[in-house]
């Protein structure tokens, strides 16, 4: 596994997106550069906020700047994508904010509080409230369990209630995601990814 290194200040070219449609476009050959979102208006708070996030790995006796300075905040309801090449960045700043990986400096906020990246009773809390959705059903997904049984599975995992009202959680987010009731019971392979 590589380890985040220390970062010096570096440059950073600034982009504003859109709040209500953020889009995060990112070149793997320069690796994630400053991402400006508009600032939350001072009187809604932000529900992740992301200040200065840079992260260097050493590969091959070299020093490789992964992410270059991002500011991020995403209120509420909020729907960001972040979109780009391989290699450019996109995993490397979702384990960053879920606090699977340290950045070399910054910070990011949920909900307020700073996310953890040492795993304590805090992360452990804080990971049943965010997680990394990938996109490829086959590559997350067991291909042997239907897919409602997979999303019952970690709310079962955690204690959160009955089989029923697990069932009804589950049910609600397959639909919100639009998946109908009668595709509930199909394995991974039966749906198509994207």
């Amino acid at each position: 596994m590589q380890l985040p290194l220390p970062l010096p200040e570096a440059q950073a070219a600034d982009k504003v997106h859109d709040r209500r449609q953020q889009e995060i476009l990112l070149h793997p050959r320069a690796g994630l550069h400053a991402i400006h979102g508009v600032a939350a208006p001072a009187n809604q708070e932000t529900i992740l906020g992301i200040r200065n996030l840079k992260v260097a790995f050493e590969q091959n006796e070299r020093i490789v700047q992964a992410l270059h300075g991002i500011d991020l905040d995403i209120l509420p309801g909020e729907t960001v994508g972040i979109v780009g090449e391989s290699g450019c960045g996109k995993s490397t700043t979702a384990k960053m904010v879920l606090g699977l990986l340290a950045p070399s400096q910054g910070t990011i906020r949920f909900e307020g509080n700073e996310v953890p990246h040492r795993r304590t009773a805090q992360w452990r809390a804080l990971r049943k409230r965010m997680q990394m959705i990938y996109q490829d059903p086959l590559a997350v997904l067991d291909r042997r369990l239907p897919i409602i049984d997979q999303v019952i599975e970690p709310l079962t995992v955690q204690g959160n209630g009955s089989r029923e009202f697990n069932y009804r959680k589950a049910a609600n987010s397959l639909e919100a995601v639009g998946l109908m009731p009668h595709m509930f019971d199909r394995y991974p392979h039966e749906l198509s990814g994207g």
